[in-house]
């Protein structure tokens, strides 16, 4: 967020007049008014410029501090999710040590593991999903990280990693026009022969870390826990 400056300071009106020269009383109410004029334009300016400054130091704050909207994205708190029969949640197995959730055995159909409801700004934006799976104990099937809207029932991002594979996987998007989206850990028909790991979802705020919807640069994973 760039700051902007205002143009220049207000110029400094005359502060007053040769004494010597007697000046009559209008010219010495016009001295007066012009004073008055001058204080109330320097506060103004004064107040934009706070407001500016302001307004920057916030926006870097958030950008520091609220990076990943996940609530609850280490799965600590078990009230933050919505696992579907076949999922469970266990300590230790997502990556870094952390807990994960985890499919053990093999599930046709289509199950999800939902998170509560993350708020999108009115004017939308650009968004990157990314989150970790291991897939070294899929034998068929998708297991996918998917960015879901549900009010209108569509997916607004998927992205799925290959079987066999163990990466972190990550896609941008752009939203508009929504209220709140949901991400969701989704497989559909998994037969696997071990378990099959998913972990450290993160959902980034508009134009963080990401270099388009083609190309998207998920930054570093970090944790939100607690509400977003």
């Amino acid at each position: 967020m760039p700051l902007v400056i205002p143009q220049k300071t207000p110029p400094r009106p005359p502060t007053g007049f040769d004494i010597s020269q007697k000046p009559t009383f209008d010219e010495l109410i016009n001295v007066v008014r012009t004073q008055a004029n001058y204080i109330q334009i320097l506060v103004l300016y004064n107040e934009q410029l706070f407001t500016q400054l302001r307004d920057t130091a916030n926006w870097s704050i958030v950008q520091q501090s609220v990076r990943n909207l996940v609530p609850d994205s280490d799965i600590k708190e078990p009230l933050f999710w919505t696992v579907g029969a076949g999922w469970a949640i266990t300590d230790g197995a997502g990556i870094g040590g952390g807990r994960g959730f985890t499919l053990s055995a093999s599930l046709p159909g289509t199950v999800e593991v939902i998170s509560q409801p993350i708020a999108v700004p009115a004017a939308g934006g650009h968004y990157v999903l990314s989150g970790w799976l291991d897939l070294t104990s899929l034998q068929s099937g998708t297991v996918e990280w998917v960015a879901y809207d549900p009010v209108n029932l569509v997916d607004l991002a998927v992205v799925a990693g290959n079987a066999g594979e163990s990466l972190r996987v990550q896609i941008g998007f752009d939203v508009a026009g929504i209220a709140s989206l949901e991400v969701r850990l989704r497989s559909v028909d998994a037969v696997v022969s071990g378990d099959v790991i998913a972990s450290q979802p993160q959902l980034e705020l508009p134009g963080l870390g990401s270099a388009g919807v083609t190309a998207p640069e998920a930054s570093l994973y970090r944790a939100n826990v607690g509400v977003n």
